[in-house]
């Protein structure tokens, strides 16, 4: 858990400098070697293979981003009808659901961009899948609450719990959060990287990303890096589960 830590802040560090440097490549470039390092014999994965990956997700999630946001100019015409007419229930009725609406197919959107995410993640690895799992989402993204800008809240239901089981989800969950910070929208400061406060000042934006590796947060599969306890790999009865699906 350390060495992930240290090593997913360095490659936090690195993407935090290339979005301010877009054009550099070299940047990626080293990012890339510090996932290169993490898999080892792992993966056979290729800095331009990643490129192109990167690009076509972005690419994907910009989609997103606009279908929303044209959807919520329909809704902001709702809410400027507030402003010419006296109050009136049914219309504050039609706004609420106008929103929710808006929420729940928004994180339906990005309910299967994560999805997305992980399925990419398994065939990043070398290694295939050692047992039957589900990735779970919770949180905003569960509620149907989502924006294309949330963070990502999830976890790992396996069929069954063994070291070898675990180490490899553990494995899937890291390479997820690299491909999530190849996005470059994971502000430095949302990662507590206690070495860089005061004077590191980031102007990087803050958007799609994991949940964080502060005390408060770590609701992802390998936790928070801080309070073991607080490490949401799960074990559940499989059977149980798969009687509801």
């Amino acid at each position: 858990m350390y060495r992930f830590v240290c090593r997913f802040q360095a490659h936090t560090l690195f993407n935090a400098v290339a979005a301010r440097k877009p054009d550099d490549d070299s940047w990626s470039k080293k990012a890339f070697e510090m996932q290169r390092l993490y898999w080892g014999e792992n993966s056979k994965f290729t800095s331009d293979q990643q490129q192109r990956f990167m690009k076509d997700l972005r690419a994907d999630l910009e989609k997103i981003r606009l279908k929303c946001r044209n959807e919520m100019f329909e809704a902001e015409k709702l809410a400027n009808m507030y402003e010419d007419e006296s109050f009136d229930e049914a219309m504050d009725t039609k706004f609420y659901e106008c929103i929710k609406t808006i929420s729940e197919r928004c994180s339906v959107m990005m309910l299967c961009f994560a999805g997305l995410v992980i399925e990419e993640s398994v065939q990043i690895l070398t290694q295939k899948p050692p047992c039957e799992f589900q990735a779970l989402a919770i949180g905003s993204l569960a509620k149907g609450e989502a924006t294309p800008y949330s963070d990502l809240e999830f976890l790992f239901l396996l069929e069954k719990r063994t070291p070898a089981n675990e180490e490899y989800l553990e494995i899937l969950a890291i390479t997820a959060y690299f491909v999530i910070g190849n996005l470059r929208e994971t502000k430095l400061s949302y990662m507590a990287i206690e070495e860089l406060q005061g004077w590191f000042d980031d102007q990087a934006k803050n958007r799609f990303k994991i949940d964080g590796l502060s005390p408060g947060a770590g609701n992802i599969p390998t936790g928070n890096g801080v309070n073991q306890k607080k490490n949401c790999l799960l074990q559940k009865i499989w059977q149980q589960f798969m009687k509801k699906f």
